[in-house]
């Protein structure tokens, strides 16, 4: 007997590892296998209803991929529906019919369910699918979205290989959502909006804990958010009110920054070991500039040439600005102080770029393409230093706004002045080069004497 055990735990192994699909659905945890139709490869029978359950172990994602795909072309009659999670409530990955091959679909947490149906009428060959389980902490995309009536909305997740998407559910309706961004210390969503509720709203990763972080108030316009997670800051730009302001993550303290020389301010990105922002203004004087968290040392770096400058993105290893315009349909680039200034891409005039996103060598694009009457925006994807460009995913009956790439393995990479204690500061403290620090106050408090606390 004492021979045999070790036969029977390779056995076992082989089973927990591997899953062949037979039969109607099945339950499972193993780490990869195959998921098919009933009699697959041959016709599928009336009125099937078979639910395929996988389940990871935790921090795994999952990785489905269809070889074989033919179905009714009315998913109301043959359908597979794919889910992030293990229920019929989790969040819709994709419903598919016909018989176009799906692409790939990713889980973004570490269980995927899956359900076949078919109604009593005509019967195809059906589908064969296998799937993969792996720690990825796979890059992803955060955007959001209006309604084609322009007046709710949504925040997407869109996994970056295999274009996997789903929209977040949330506790309560979106109003408008403009600029999305994200800080992986606390996996928290922040995100702008500007219709019946105008400011800066917050949730989890998953969408629970929704809660509003800033009412704007009426007459403001709250357009771009950059977010700090060094130094636990929340940037954003007002093109209502004209401002530039910062909150902090750990009371929502708030400072007004800038509030002079501005007529429609937008985007706004970080350079957030060194303490310095970057914004776009679209307003009469057309300009991209910088300035120190603090509002001091105050630059244009562009101010020729531009129609509607909207997203920004930086390339701080190789000292490189993009950004996006609405209005020339281009993509340009500059350093860091506004030189070697360069066209990358320019399209024709029915786009209209909007947000930008970098991941590795790609942009990423918003695009308001035919906004009227169709509705559709697309997400470009452009290839850095080439003349190649994508139509990378579609959107129909609204508009995609701000886009952001999350790298879960970078978490939060780097250092600066402010990210210990808060650099002793007693609210804010804005980063300066050298890992140095500065404390400042809330509107309406100035620094004590010790340089540090607020009176």
């Amino acid at each position: 007997m004492a021979r045999e055990k070790p036969a029977m735990f390779g056995l076992l192994l082989l089973v927990l590892i591997y899953h062949s699909a037979e039969g109607c659905g099945f339950t499972t945890t193993a780490l990869q296998g195959t998921v098919q139709s009933p009699n697959y490869p041959s016709n599928y029978s009336d009125n099937q209803n078979c639910v395929f359950s996988i389940t990871a172990p935790d921090c795994y994602q999952i990785t489905l991929t269809f070889t074989a795909f033919d179905l009714q072309a009315n998913c109301s009659l043959d359908v597979v529906e794919i889910r992030d999670g293990d229920s019929a409530s989790s969040p819709i990955l994709g419903r598919y019919c016909g018989s176009s091959v799906p692409g790939p679909v990713r889980s973004f947490g570490s269980k995927l369910w899956i359900k076949f149906t078919s109604d009593g009428s005509i019967t195809r060959r059906g589908f064969r699918a296998t799937y993969t389980s792996a720690y990825l902490q796979a890059p992803f995309f955060l955007f959001a979205s209006n309604t084609a009536g322009n007046v709710g909305g949504s925040i997407h997740r869109m996994d970056v290989e295999t274009r996997t998407n789903y929209v977040i559910p949330m506790a309560s309706s979106l109003y408008r959502p403009i600029a999305v961004d994200y800080d992986p210390v606390e996996q928290t969503i922040y995100w702008t909006e500007v219709g019946q509720v105008k400011g800066i709203r917050a949730s989890a990763l998953s969408g629970s804990g929704m809660h509003t972080v800033l009412r704007t108030g009426d007459g403001s316009t709250p357009d771009g958010l950059a977010v700090d997670c060094l130094s636990r800051l929340i940037f954003y730009t007002d093109t209502g009110r004209d401002v530039i302001g910062v909150l902090t993550m750990s009371n929502f303290a708030h400072k007004t920054i800038i509030n002079s020389s501005l007529d429609q301010p937008r985007a706004i990105v970080l350079d957030t070991k060194k303490g310095v922002m970057f914004w776009t203004d679209w307003g009469m004087t057309k300009k991209i500039e910088k300035a120190n968290y603090d509002g001091s040392n105050r630059t244009t770096l562009v101010n020729t040439g531009l129609y509607y400058p909207n997203g920004l993105a930086l390339d701080l290893p190789n000292n490189h600005l993009y950004w996006v315009d609405a209005g020339t349909d281009r993509v340009e680039r500059c350093d860091l102080d506004g030189g070697n200034r360069k066209v990358m891409l320019q399209l024709g005039s029915s786009h209209h770029f909007f947000g930008l996103a970098r991941e590795h060598q790609h942009l990423y694009m918003t695009d308001w393409y035919s906004l009227f009457p169709t509705a559709t925006s697309m997400l470009i994807r452009y290839k850095i230093n080439t003349t190649s460009a994508i139509v990378y995913a579609t959107s129909s009956g609204g508009r995609l706004n701000d886009i952001h790439v999350v790298e879960p393995k970078k978490h939060c990479d780097g250092t600066n002045g402010c990210k210990v204690n808060n650099g002793g500061c007693g609210v804010f403290c804005f980063p300066t080069p050298n890992n140095g620090s500065k404390c400042t106050c809330p509107d309406g408090q100035t620094l004590s004497s010790n340089r540090q606390s607020c009176v």
